[in-house]
């Protein structure tokens, strides 16, 4: 079965990602900034996936608040004015959640209980999971924030925020996973 596949209509090409995470809650209170290029003349939304379970709280689009439905992981954002070909869109989400995987890959993906998150799940992508073809691939920064004592793995330490500590990864080398 094949889904709607957008990577016709646009590509997302960069995220910056900022986390505050809860290891021991698995909760995670995000923002990331999507940077899309349109691939179709007169483009009229965008579909972005994100974690079932995590509450999407605000979307801009340019800078200006838009309005968005949610169905399931699919985020739709109509876009005010048609984007064209070549045009590149600025897509904030913001979003807040415990992300909890359904009990039988729970069992499968954590069984050592040291990961908290599986990946394609905690950030914005646009292909789904059934998608059939080449996998989505895009650039990112991610600046991760969590209780003292904690670390991020293959993150290095940047600074402090509030009684936490902030790492950063990311690539500019494109790539289709982004572990946590």
């Amino acid at each position: 079965k094949v889904e709607y596949d957008p990577s016709k209509e646009y590509d997302l090409v960069h995220q910056d990602i900022e986390a505050d995470v809860a290891p021991t809650s698995a909760a995670i209170d995000a923002k990331v900034r999507a940077e899309i290029k349109v691939l179709a003349e007169n483009l009229h939304k965008i579909y972005i996936r994100i974690g079932w379970e995590l509450q999407v709280t605000q979307v801009e689009v340019d800078g200006a608040r838009a309005m968005f439905s949610r169905y399931g992981d699919l985020v739709e954002v109509p876009l005010a004015e048609p984007a064209e070909e070549g045009q590149t869109v600025k897509l904030d989400i913001a979003y807040a959640g415990a992300l909890r995987l359904p009990a039988a890959r729970q069992r499968a993906e954590n069984n050592d209980k040291n990961t908290l998150f599986v990946n394609s799940r905690w950030y914005p992508f646009v292909k789904s999971w059934y998608h059939e073809g080449p996998g989505e691939t895009c650039t990112y920064d991610a600046q991760i924030t969590v209780p003292l004592g904690w670390h991020v793995g293959a993150a290095e330490l940047v600074g402090a925020k509030g009684t936490g500590q902030t790492w950063r990864f990311g690539t500019d080398t494109p790539c289709d996973r982004i572990g946590l």
